[in-house]
């Protein structure tokens, strides 16, 4: 049965045939397709306005479809009242009346989007949102932009920066405004706004501070500018490189602290055999309790952790070694030379060492050096010993300047062998034995024994210009039993060493 608006039974007078539901959806989706695939604006209008009548007359209260409609299904029936309404100023239900003033306060709406939405079907009916009372989705009806053409330059003109202008018809970007900052969250609707929680700041990872040197040893004797508690290859100028060897090098250089000229003697560790480690520690610790004026000064030792590297900071010998004088000196000097510029300083040195308990072992033209007032020092402790806290028993020096006792004790692969062998030890005495090879070195012009041999003091041949005394002296210091050999102190003594002046002293 049909109804009227009135809530009367309809009358219809002629049997017609009515489209269902999905030919007039059909029928509409075409329409709503060809709107929205028109070429331009103008066109979608015209097709709107040709479209729009006649889905009105299709819903139309009275209208055949609108009766067929009505007995077909619930969402069919829920249609016509939504075009009913359409149709119709006066309100149908509830929900249509929230649907209308919820529209109305939207802004206009091209007629061929609200006719395809609400020609959508749907099998879950209500559950749609513009059918619980929801207004559906509307655009905004916006001009499209106008692109201007970008303005040509003046000639001559300098050109300026252009900034990018919106399109128009779109709302100007606003400044934003000072004050404090507003929360970026989601607050719920009567909630009070908190700002977010900060969140953790990454910190830039640094480790963890360590002395990047290793402070040794320091020598009371050195200035007062060098005693500081951190020492490392900052505080020095290096200039040039003296000389290389397998473990260590020898650098030039300046402290910028003092402004004295050091030698930095630089151990690579990393070069150093494990069963020498020993012997570094041993030399620092030795030149830094040594302090005499023959005797160069250690100033102080620093360890670099990083690059591993031990670092010796010296006192600097300007004048070169002894061989450079040799050699500037023609190969040979005199006897008052040998005595007053080598022989008398380098004994009071070996003097000293061997009262404290310290043996050389190395000595020779190389490890002898002058400074730059001609002031002669002993340098290298690489294989000095304390004869007082521990046995000799190492083949250790130079060979053509080993005493024979030395050359006999074998060669060690590990620091604490043979420290037992009381028949192996040795004594001072093997310094005197190469003060006496430098003495005969100086004096004829080249070593007494070849090296490799087995040395024959007794076999020594000396010039017709050499004194007696001088080669008295020799042979004594070259005695082939240590025990008969002379002190330091026994030597500085020799009748040789005071020269003509004792002589004429005594004459007196």
């Amino acid at each position: 049965m049909l109804v009227s608006e009135s809530g009367e039974p309809a009358q219809c007078s002629m049997a017609i045939t009515v489209p269902n539901d999905s030919d007039v959806f059909n029928a509409s989706k075409m329409k709503a397709s060809s709107i929205q695939s028109a070429p331009n604006p103008a066109t979608r209008r015209s097709l709107d306005s040709a479209a729009v009548p006649s889905l009105r007359r299709a819903y139309a209260p009275g209208s055949p479809t609108c009766a067929a409609n009505a007995a077909s299904s619930p969402r069919a029936r829920f249609s016509l009242d939504v075009c009913r309404e359409a149709a119709s100023p006066r309100a149908a239900s509830p929900s249509l009346i929230t649907l209308r003033e919820a529209a109305s306060s939207l802004p206009p709406a091209p007629a061929f989007i609200t006719a395809a939405a609400a020609l959508v079907p749907s099998d879950r009916g209500c559950e749609q949102p513009y059918l619980r009372g929801e207004p559906p989705l509307v655009l905004p009806n916006l001009p499209s932009p106008t692109r201007q053409p970008p303005p040509q330059p003046q000639p001559g003109a300098v050109p300026q920066p252009q900034s990018q202008a919106q399109p128009q018809g779109l709302p100007q970007r606003q400044p934003r405004p000072l004050g404090p900052a507003q929360p970026q969250h989601w607050v719920p609707p009567g909630a009070t706004a908190t700002a977010p929680p900060e969140e953790p700041v990454m910190a830039t990872f640094m480790p963890p501070a360590m002395p990047v040197t290793r402070l040794v040893a320091v020598n009371p004797g050195a200035p007062g500018a060098m005693h500081r508690g951190t020492w490392c290859m900052e505080d020095y100028l290096v200039t040039k490189r003296l000389c290389k060897t397998a473990t260590c090098s020898v650098y030039m250089a300046q402290c910028l602290h003092s402004s004295l000229p050091v030698a930095l003697k630089v151990y690579h560790l990393d070069r150093v055999p494990a069963n020498c480690l020993h012997m570094l520690r041993r030399e620092v610790k030795i030149q830094a309790s040594l302090c005499h004026k023959h005797v160069v000064t250690l100033y102080g030792a620093f360890q670099d952790l990083h690059a591993q590297r031990l670092v010796l900071v010296q006192e600097f010998a300007g004048n070169g070694d002894l061989h450079d004088v040799q050699r500037a000196l023609g190969g040979r000097l005199t006897e008052a030379q040998v005595r007053t510029l080598v022989l008398q300083p380098l004994l009071e040195a070996v003097s000293y060492m061997h009262g404290a308990g310290i043996v050389h072992r190395d000595l020779k033209p190389d490890n002898i050096l002058f400074t730059s007032d001609w002031r002669l020092v002993v340098a290298d402790f690489g294989i000095a010993i304390n004869a007082y806290k521990e046995r000799p028993v190492t083949r250790a020096g130079t060979v053509g300047y080993m005493a024979p006792e030395v050359t006999r004790c074998p060669i060690k692969d590990r620091p604490e062998d043979n420290k037992d062998a009381a028949h192996l030890a040795y004594t001072p005495a093997v310094d005197i034995w190469a003060v006496g090879v430098l003495a005969y070195e100086l004096l004829v012009g080249f070593p007494p024994f070849v090296a490799g041999s087995k040395p024959r003091p007794r076999a020594l041949g000396f010039p017709g210009s050499t004194s007696s005394m001088a080669r008295d002296f020799v042979t004594s210091a070259l005695a082939e039993s240590a025990g008969e050999r002379p002190t330091a102190l026994q030597l500085l003594d020799h009748p040789w060493m005071w020269g003509d002046e004792r002589h004429s002293a005594i004459n007196v």
